[in-house]
């Protein structure tokens, strides 16, 4: 089970020729994720994963665009990893480029930086708030066993990308969630002085 939001939420029962299982309630706590949309701060500074963010313009004209930066730090393996920044209805987000990768010290620890671009488009003028990206992987679970027992041969194949295809067998993962903060914007209206469709 992975919990898509903080709450209490009802796993309803399983039926199956007859029989039926009694329902689950879950209380799940909110995460510590984090992503700033004013440059680049950690959620922590013994965070092992975490998002920061960098907008390049917090009050772009309507329609007009605004490029946002997104940033995947961590210092472990990450397996399956996706990164999600949906739409709404009152800005459209388009992804650009190619992920790049690099990585930065950060109090004395080292940390792989995963970098993804996305334009923005505010569809009206005023503020707007932008749900917070999505981080969803597997990590490897340090209290869990390895399939191998060997923790040389688990090193040997480890990968910090996650594309070793023998990863998922040789490391016991648990799921990671990280949402970000709101992505904040104060788009202008068009301006009053422009004639014309086109400005």
């Amino acid at each position: 089970l992975s919990p898509k939001h903080a709450g209490r939420i009802q796993i309803p029962s399983l039926n199956w020729d007859g029989e039926r299982s009694a329902a689950l309630l879950l209380t799940v706590a909110s995460n510590a994720g984090s992503a700033s949309n004013a440059g680049s701060q950690a959620a922590a500074p013994s965070s092992h994963v975490f998002l920061t963010s960098t907008l390049e313009q917090k009050r772009p004209y309507v329609q007009a665009t605004t490029t946002l930066t997104l940033r995947i730090h961590t210092d472990q393996p990450l397996y399956q990893a996706s990164l999600d920044l949906p739409s709404s209805n009152d800005v459209l987000v388009q992804q650009i480029g190619k992920d790049r990768q690099g990585s930065e010290m950060r109090d004395g620890r080292s940390y792989q930086v995963i970098e993804r671009d996305y334009l923005l488009f505010p569809q009206r003028s005023g503020s707007i708030s932008l749900p917070g990206p999505v981080l969803e992987a597997q990590v490897a679970d340090p209290r869990a066993a390895t399939a191998t027992g060997d923790p040389f041969f688990d090193r040997a194949f480890g990968n910090i990308f996650g594309h070793n295809p023998f990863a998922g067998m040789m490391n016991m993962t648990r799921p990671l969630r990280l949402q970000g903060d709101a992505i904040a914007l104060d788009a202008r209206p068009r301006p009053s002085a422009v004639a014309g469709q086109d400005w």
